[in-house]
């Protein structure tokens, strides 16, 4: 077992608590690849992440690796993972004879499903998830898969695109998924429904709040969701939220018990209230990546202590804590208010938690900051934009913990 070098990185507050960020790079493990692909936590809260270089563990203090050097996993190239309720760890894997399949861990021993041993002959595993019987559920580039009473089961429905990105399991048990470009599908007790939204969309996350409103956010930069009871789309684009242009990940949204939601883009976390319509925005900062490259979030789960865990394609692992805290105990649900609105010369904003904001900034569609200062304590504020071309740009209002507030605004 090694021990990793920790870098910490704490935004400094005079008077509140910080939120702190961790960065585990891995390099103590001295692994072939530093890609990591996939994770989940298992009921101890413990860390499993599949990588090109074999399957992670992380048990708060630890890390350790499984490869076929040291144990009977089935490849080193591992791109997805799936935990059960009884703790069995499941993977989808590759390997250099051009296998894939599944290879389960009860912990001690490792067992494989493929095509040369079972009814099993799927073409990348890009997602496992488990229904509320504990049955496993697959989603592959060549349909929808699910392992029943040791039978293997694969759903052909009606569609153009047999590629399945993401699988969600509602309260009902039905499954949800997202293919290509073929719209959203619901399986429940041997019946495919359809959901096309008038756009034709692909999808890089999915999740479902308590209410079964179905969340995904698309390749437009765009979050929408589907209201299962009116069958309704609604569809907040890119110029409704902060999210960056031009990443195509799965696994990018989650919704935590309090139904607000969390999604990730490049070093971004986005926190979104749909009931107050407010954005606040978490970024890694860069002292805590390589400085000549430019990683990303590739996944990312919350576990039941409040913290985030992302993983990267060559920059670690990372925590943010103090963040769940932060918003349960001072939550900014009093909003900001903006005027004029649409605006050419000066954009005025208010907010009755004025006190705790430091800074105040301008940002275009892109992420670009075009102007950042900082603030006093008084009640209303005002910001010179006679400068801006015409668009749609987000004042951005940052507090003494580093969490940011986003509010769309219009340049005439």
């Amino acid at each position: 077992m090694k021990t990793l070098s920790i870098i910490l990185f704490i935004f400094l507050s005079t008077v509140l608590s910080s939120q702190t960020w961790t960065n585990y790079d891995l390099k103590d493990l001295n692994l072939e690849y530093l890609d990591l692909y996939d994770l989940e936590l298992d009921s101890f809260q413990n860390l499993w992440v599949a990588s090109l270089s074999g399957l992670l563990k992380f048990d708060g203090n630890d890390w350790s690796l499984y490869d076929t050097s040291n144990s009977n996993i089935p490849s080193n190239l591992i791109f997805t993972v799936g935990i059960d309720n009884n703790d069995i760890i499941w993977i989808g894997y590759e390997n250099d004879l051009d296998e894939e399949g599944i290879g389960v861990f009860d912990g001690k021993n490792w067992k494989t499903y493929h095509s040369k041993n079972s009814d099993f002959n799927p073409f990348s595993v890009s997602d496992i998830v488990f229904d509320n019987n504990n049955n496993p559920w697959f989603a592959t580039w060549n349909f929808l898969w699910s392992f029943k009473n040791n039978q293997w089961l694969q759903y052909t429905f009606n569609s153009n695109d047999f590629e399945v990105y993401e699988i969600e399991v509602d309260k009902n048990n039905s499954i949800w998924f997202t293919t290509g470009f073929d719209g959203l599908f619901k399986y429940f007790n041997g019946n495919f429904e359809k959901y096309i939204h008038i756009n034709r969309y692909s999808y890089n996350g999915l999740a479902i709040d308590s209410n079964n409103n179905i969340w995904i956010v698309n390749n437009q930069n765009s979050l929408m969701h589907l209201n299962i009871v009116s069958k309704e789309w609604i569809v907040r684009d890119t110029m409704e939220t902060p999210i960056s242009y031009g990443f195509n990940i799965p696994h990018t949204i989650i919704v935590d018990k309090n139904n607000t939601l969390w999604i990730t883009d490049k070093r971004n976390l986005h926190n979104f209230n749909p009931e107050t319509e407010l954005w606040k925005t978490y970024t890694a900062p860069d002292s805590l990546y390589p400085t000549e490259e430019t990683f990303s979030f590739r996944d990312f789960k919350l576990e039941a202590n409040g913290n985030f865990w992302f993983i990267t394609a060559g920059a670690g692992v990372f925590k943010l804590s103090d963040v769940i805290t932060d918003v349960e105990v001072e939550p900014f649900i009093n909003g900001i208010s903006i005027y004029p609105n649409p605006s050419n010369s000066f954009l005025t904003y208010e907010t009755n938690n004025i006190t705790s904001i430091i800074q105040h900034s301008i940002v275009d569609l892109s992420g670009k900051v075009l102007i950042n200062d900082n603030v006093d304590n008084a009640m209303r504020n005002s910001i010179n934009v006679s400068k801006l071309q015409s668009g749609v740009y987000f004042l951005q209002l940052t507090d003494m913990k580093g969490v940011k507030y986003s509010k769309k605004f219009v340049i005439e």
